[in-house]
Formats: C-alpha cells, sequence, structure tokens
C-alpha cells in the first residue's frame, strides 16, 4: 500500500476491545479503508493510521466492542480519498458488491441512514440468534434423554422383576428336588433288600437244619480211630500187670 501521509492534527481513532470481539467480520466490510485487519471467527485489530474515524465500525459492531478511545493523527481528505479508492479498486477487482455504508458520498443520506439501521439490526438479530444458539447447545448436551432414560428405566424395571421371578422359581425347584425322594433308585434299592433279606433267611434256615444232623450224627473216623487206640491202651495196660505180676513172684 502506497505510503500515506500524516498530518500533525489529532483525533481519536477506532479502537476494538479483544475480550468482547467476537471474529464476525462485519466491521471488516465497512470500513472504507481497510483500516480493519484480521479474518472470520478470528480477533480483528485496528490499524491506527488507516483509521478514518468514521464510526462505520462502531455502528456495525453487534457486541458494541469497538469505541473511538485511542489518540492518534488525523488523515486529511485527499489521504482518505486515495485509501478509499484503493477499497474500492480492490472489492472491484474481487467482484464483491460493497455495503451500502461504505461509501456514504455516493449515495443518499436517507437511504444511507436506512441501510445503517437495517444492519444494525440485523447484526444485533444474528447476534442474539448465535447466543440463542449456543445456550440451546449447551442445554441440550447437559439435559439428559428423558424418552430414552424413561424407557431404559422400565425396560430395566421389568427385567430385574423378571430375574427375581426366575430366581424364586429356581430356588422352589431345587428345594422340591432336593426333598423328594429318587423313586427309580428307592424302589431298585427296596427291591435288592428284599431280595437280600430272602436270600439271609433261606440261609439262616438252612444252617439251622443242618447244625442238628452234625451234632447228632457220629464222626465215624474219629470214633474208630479213638477206639482202636483204646485197645492197644489196654492190652499194653495188660501186658504191664503180667509183667508186674511175674517180677513180683520172681
Amino acid at each position: 500500500m502506497q505510503e500515506v501521509i500524516m498530518q500533525n492534527e489529532q483525533q481519536y481513532k477506532a479502537y476494538i476491545d479483544e475480550e468482547n470481539c467476537i471474529g464476525c467480520g462485519k466491521c471488516i466490510r465497512v470500513c472504507p479503508t481497510d483500516a480493519i485487519v484480521g479474518s472470520k471467527q478470528v480477533l480483528h485489530t485496528i490499524l491506527p493510521q488507516f483509521c478514518t474515524s468514521c464510526s462505520n465500525c462502531i455502528n456495525t459492531c453487534p457486541t458494541d466492542c469497538i469505541t473511538l478511545s485511542t489518540l492518534g493523527l488525523a488523515l486529511s481528505k485527499n489521504e482518505e480519498l486515495q485509501l478509499t479508492e484503493k477499497k474500492q479498486q480492490r472489492l472491484s477487482h474481487n467482484q464483491l458488491v460493497p455495503p451500502t455504508i461504505l461509501f456514504p458520498g455516493t449515495m443518499s443520506m436517507t437511504h444511507t441512514h436506512s441501510n445503517t439501521l437495517k444492519d444494525r439490526k440485523q447484526s444485533v438479530a444474528d447476534a442474539i440468534a448465535r447466543v440463542k444458539a449456543k445456550k440451546n447447545l449447551a442445554v441440550a448436551s447437559s439435559a439428559p434423554d428423558v424418552t430414552n432414560s424413561h424407557a431404559n428405566t422400565l425396560e430395566d424395571r421389568k427385567q430385574s422383576v423378571a430375574d427375581a421371578i426366575a430366581r424364586v422359581k429356581a430356588k422352589k425347584n431345587l428345594a422340591v428336588a432336593s426333598s423328594a425322594p429318587d423313586v427309580t433308585t428307592s424302589h431298585t434299592n427296596t427291591l435288592e433288600d428284599r431280595k437280600q433279606s430272602v436270600a439271609d433267611a433261606i440261609a439262616r434256615v438252612k444252617a439251622k437244619k443242618n447244625l442238628p444232623v452234625a451234632s447228632s450224627a457220629p464222626d465215624v473216623t474219629n470214633s474208630h480211630a479213638n477206639t482202636l487206640e483204646d485197645h492197644k491202651q489196654s492190652v499194653a495196660d495188660a501186658i504191664a500187670r503180667v509183667k508186674a505180676k511175674k517180677n513180683l513172684a520172681n
């Protein structure tokens, strides 16, 4: 950009409060000398050496973060005209339509004032809409989903009741199964016990029958053996007595 000769006269220039700037870019569009630097959603700043103190940016700012509070050198009419022509050339080169607030000298004051008021109302409405949208988004993200939460709670309660009923039934069935006798096993055991009892009774009867016969019948082998021994002993005793008598006689 061609150097601009500054005058010695001082005036208040526009200044952007960085804490309140939202980076909407509206002030850049309406500045006739491109004194505002920045882009959308990025913090803007003003070059005081190019500011003409026209207040277009102040009237357009939706957050009122721009004020004439920086003291600087005032521009002459020729300097303002040069900077304005360069802005017009840039817009024409980029095939952009300048806002109606930009060059008030080329249009009627009534039309300019009307457009300025509409732009300010539209800017305020846009700012309010953005703030509401942010609040609604924050509320929507933090608030629980009532429908899903209610549905999930109801489903969880139903499932809990069903689980509890199933557990009670299982306990009842387990108690019945543990207390009820095993019919098949019991029947088998009873039959086996009866068979065993009958077999034991038969065995006892046979044993009783065999016991008197055995006790009353003589033992032929033992009796014969005992008789032979006794006979031999008797003979031996008789021989011994005879010998004793002979010896006594002698």
